[in-house]
């Protein structure tokens, strides 16, 4: 299991205004990628909420698999069983191609918040690599699958 520093994180989130930054911790052990995050007040309702929303689970969910697949790639621990060649991730690249969560439990974002990934197929397609994935948030309290495409340079 490789923890990944926090500088480097800061450095992939650069992307992001600081208030939507909320992984703060990452472990790669491909497949699985785990992550902590610190998630702020709720930004978009009048009043806070005390659950995490699907919004802002998606941030967790972008920031978590941004970081942690292009980790993976720089460590030479993915892709090598398709032979795809990709030594980063150009902002950009990376998209999520589809995001199917349920909820089973309310999480309190007021709390730290873990969550992991699991890399379970990876498949190539002419223009880009696919990566299909499941996810789950505070063991069970929230979970799904997260197909995340990474588009080739032309």
């Amino acid at each position: 299991m490789t923890e990944i520093d926090t500088k480097r994180i800061e450095l992939y989130l650069r992307v992001y205004k600081p208030e939507y930054r909320f992984l703060k911790k990452l472990e790669v052990n491909y497949p699985i990628i785990s992550g902590y995050f610190s998630i702020p007040p709720t930004f978009y309702t009048l009043k806070e909420l005390d659950h995490l929303s699907d919004v802002e689970t998606q941030f967790c969910l972008n920031q978590l698999s941004y970081v942690g697949i292009s980790e993976a790639i720089k460590k030479g621990q993915i892709f090598k069983e398709i032979g795809a060649k990709f030594r980063r991730i150009p902002y950009g690249r990376m998209v999520i191609g589809k995001s199917e969560k349920k909820f089973r439990e309310k999480i309190d974002p007021s709390k730290e918040i873990y969550g992991e990934l699991k890399v379970k197929r990876i498949f190539n397609l002419e223009d880009s690599v696919i990566a299909i994935t499941l996810f789950d948030f505070e063991k069970g309290k929230c979970f799904g699958k997260l197909n995340v495409a990474l588009i080739r340079e032309k």
